[in-house]
């Protein structure tokens, strides 16, 4: 990200961006990218009311009624206060930068960029349509809803002066699906924070013993953790391969029953651990998967998690996707087909050159 550079050209000092909205303050996206602006010498202020937090099933708040309910009444409160600390903030401001998740952030806020003059960019890094309707499948297309959740994308993105992607399949993605004027989006990869680096670790003896293959998320259907799940189950020959699966969410529950279902034990569940453990985990593991999610979005991104591995020093295979490929970090991946015996077929042949 060393070329996002803010600087206005008819003062002797630095841009100043206020980074603004319910953003998730926590989530890798929003705080690497303050943390390079700042390393650019441009002064970044924070106004933020955290309304995503916490919260680590989101997709589920738009089938329950009671929750939109509660999360109606939150956005009210919220946005109040961000109306209030916008206004003693503006006058310091040359430009407002809105964080992820930012939809509706943009919509409150375009009218003050207005009034004040202020350039409005929107740190967006996915479509809501794209993974609600298109991803995850949380609504059906040609419903109210999801014609609802696509009019908010399309306003957000054509409201805002500047939009922010993470690749270029995803600009070329929102010029086709949304009109979005190409000139008007910015590509900036998504990378990983500082903490990722290669560690010196200690492996016990049981640790040792295994080729250990690590994968780590939300359990989203973009990632194909079935795929992962019947890969496992055509290497069950190996006694030597163990999988680390780690985290939880949508499809948790529905993976558990699948590898019960196979019959795979070569398999440890680890439901939760600190983030700032991460490291230590990535760089035990004798290899690291991406995701194999079969939808249109699964091959336009780029996951923290890829970025995270690579940085760590340890090799990544991955679905094929639009990956920066002048980057030297990614001669560590391999590319694959998102089915189970292209990934078993990886998994093996890795093992074999790694030995």
């Amino acid at each position: 990200m060393q070329d996002l550079v803010y600087w206005h050209p008819m003062v002797q000092q630095p841009y100043q961006i206020l980074y603004f909205g319910t953003y998730e303050a926590d989530y890798p996206r929003n705080r690497l990218f303050i943390t390079h602006l700042r390393e650019q010498g441009i002064r970044v202020a924070t106004c933020h009311v955290p309304l995503w937090q916490n919260m680590e099933h989101k997709t589920h708040i738009a089938r329950n009624p009671l929750r939109l309910l509660q999360l109606s009444w939150r956005m009210l409160r919220n946005y109040t206060l961000l109306g209030w600390k916008l206004c003693r903030h503006h006058r310091q401001t040359d430009e407002i930068m809105v964080g992820y998740i930012g939809q509706l952030d943009v919509l409150f806020v375009w009218p003050f960029a207005r009034i004040m003059r202020k350039k409005l960019s929107f740190n967006a890094l996915i479509s809501l349509y794209d993974t609600l309707v298109s991803d995850r499948k949380i609504f059906q297309p040609r419903t109210l809803r999801a014609k609802t959740v696509w009019l908010l994308d399309w306003l957000a993105f054509h409201a805002a002066d500047e939009v922010i992607m993470d690749t270029q399949a995803h600009k070329a993605f929102l010029v086709q699906t949304f009109g979005v004027p190409r000139e008007k989006i910015t590509v900036k990869p998504v990378d990983a924070e500082a903490i990722f680096r290669p560690l010196p670790v200690k492996k016990t003896a049981q640790e040792t013993a295994y080729f250990t293959v690590l994968f780590y998320g939300k359990f989203i259907p973009l990632q194909g953790i079935d795929t992962i799940l019947r890969a496992m189950k055509l290497l069950e020959r190996e006694k030597d391969i163990r999988l680390q699966l780690v985290g939880t969410g949508q499809l948790y529950d529905d993976m558990r029953v699948l590898a019960q279902e196979l019959g795979i034990t070569a398999i440890e569940w680890i439901d939760w651990i600190p983030y700032e453990e991460l490291p230590t985990y990535i760089n035990k593991a004798d290899l690291c998967l991406g995701i194999f999610g079969t939808s249109e979005k699964a091959a336009r991104v780029v996951p923290n998690k890829v970025w995270q591995c690579l940085r760590c020093g340890k090799h990544v295979i991955t679905r094929t996707m639009p990956l920066p490929e002048t980057h030297p970090l990614f001669a560590q991946v391999t590319y694959i087909e998102p089915n189970a015996l292209a990934l078993a077929e990886a998994i093996l042949a890795y093992r074999k050159n790694a030995h």
